[in-house]
C-alpha cells in the first residue's frame, strides 16, 4: 500500500494507533469465492458464470475462523454472498426462474457459516447478493446474481426464482426447522469445526 499510495498515506503516531486499535463495532465481509495465490489451476470447485467465481463454500469457513483467530474480531456480518448464472436470452421467463445451483450455493455456504459459529466465530448477519438481477460492474447484463428474475426486455418485470421461494421457506422457521436439522445431521461428518475441536 505504501508503494501505491506513497506520500498520500497518513502517518499514525503511537497514540493514534492505540486509539484506533479495536475501535470498530463490527466487521463486514463480502465473500463469493476463493482462489489460489499461485497455482497452475485457479479452480477450487465448480465455476459459475463469471470466470473469477468458483463455488467453494469451505472457503467462507476458513476465512471466518482465520479472521477470528488472527484479528479477534468481536462481531461479523456477511454483507454479500452470491453466485451468478449466464443471462441466457433464449430461455423463457419460467425457464429462467430455475436456479437450483444458487439454492445449493446458499445452503452450503450457510452450513459452513454454521460450522464457523460452532468454532466460536460471532456471525450475526447474512445477506444474499442479490435480491434482483442487475447491472454488474465488469459484465453488464450478461450475468444474473438475483434471486428475482428481472425481464430486461419487458418493462423490468420481476419474478421470483426458485431460490427466492427457497429463501422464503428457509426463513420461515416453522417449515424449515426440522428439514434443516436433518440436512445438518446428515452432513456432520464434513464439519471442519469438529476437526478443530479434536486437535
Amino acid at each position: 500500500m505504501i508503494k501505491l499510495v506513497g506520500s498520500r498515506l497518513p502517518l499514525f503516531s503511537t497514540e493514534d494507533s492505540k486509539l484506533v486499535k479495536g475501535s470498530y463495532d463490527f466487521l463486514e465481509l463480502k465473500y463469493y469465492t476463493a482462489t489460489y495465490v499461485k497455482s497452475e489451476s485457479n479452480s477450487h470447485g465448480l465455476e459459475a458464470a463469471s470466470d473469477w467465481l468458483y463455488i467453494y463454500p469451505q472457503g467462507i469457513f476458513k476465512l471466518l475462523v482465520y479472521i477470528k483467530d488472527v484479528y479477534n474480531v468481536p462481531l461479523i456480518y456477511i454483507a454479500e454472498n452470491g453466485v451468478d448464472e449466464m443471462n441466457n436470452t433464449s430461455l423463457t421467463v419460467s425457464e429462467s426462474r430455475v436456479d437450483d445451483i444458487r439454492i445449493k450455493y446458499h445452503q452450503d455456504h450457510l452450513l459452513y457459516i454454521r460450522y464457523a459459529i460452532m468454532a466460536g466465530v460471532n456471525v450475526k448477519g447474512y445477506f444474499i447478493w442479490s435480491l434482483f438481477d442487475g447491472f454488474e460492474w465488469s459484465q453488464g447484463y450478461t450475468v444474473r446474481f438475483g434471486i428475482f428474475h428481472v425481464n430486461f426486455k419487458d418493462d423490468l418485470a420481476r419474478f421470483p426464482k426458485n431460490s427466492a421461494l427457497w429463501l422464503m421457506n428457509f426463513l420461515n422457521r416453522k417449515l424449515a426447522k426440522g428439514r434443516m436439522k436433518r440436512q445438518i445431521e446428515g452432513r456432520e461428518e464434513h464439519n471442519p469445526a469438529k476437526r478443530l475441536r479434536t486437535r
